[in-house]
């Protein structure tokens, strides 16, 4: 039986990409159901969804400097270390995303904090929605388009910093 990209993949592997579990991840990783793998459920819209949780160490090098006294995780790790391994993990051959979307990073994660990664697509679609969720509370969200990259993309890639580049905090 073929792997369909849309399906839970467990075993799926991406090069220079920490899975959940991964010894070369510097994050334990639990999958939010002890029955399967992948936590993976239909919603009854027939999107799939997914969650992995995992505890943000108190000594991880991403906080050094960032900021001292006052230490969050940056968006840049958010994004490489705790969201892209989860889609990797539950969708074959996704590859990188091609475009960002709808990216909000509502509050700040600090050292210590228990987090769980959620996702969210529809069979068939590039697009995944992903949130990143402590005690109960939305700390980032957005939108992953594994798509073949536009023009405008293309653009973005060669420098002009229109499109979804427009406004960046680049401090």
């Amino acid at each position: 039986m073929d792997a369909r990209a849309d399906e839970p993949q467990p075993g799926n592997s991406q090069p220079g990409i920490a899975q959940p579990g991964d010894a070369q991840s510097a994050l334990a990783w639990e999958v939010r159901d002890a029955g399967s793998a992948v936590h993976a459920s239909c919603a009854a819209d027939g999107a799939r969804t997914a969650a992995f949780r995992t505890s943000i160490p108190r000594d991880w090098a991403c906080f050094r400097g960032h900021f001292p006294g006052t230490p969050v995780l940056s968006a840049a790790v958010q994004l490489q270390d705790l969201v892209l391994p989860c889609v990797a993990r539950v969708r074959a051959a996704s590859g990188a995303p091609t475009r960002l979307a709808g990216l909000k990073f509502l509050l700040r994660i600090e050292p210590g904090d228990t987090l769980d990664v959620r996702l969210r697509w529809r069979p068939g679609s590039q697009i995944v929605d992903f949130e990143i969720v402590r005690d109960g509370t939305r700390c980032s969200l957005g939108r992953l388009d594994y798509g073949a990259a536009t023009g405008a993309s293309q653009a973005g890639k060669a420098g002009d910093d229109s499109g979804a580049n427009a406004g960046a905090d680049r401090s």
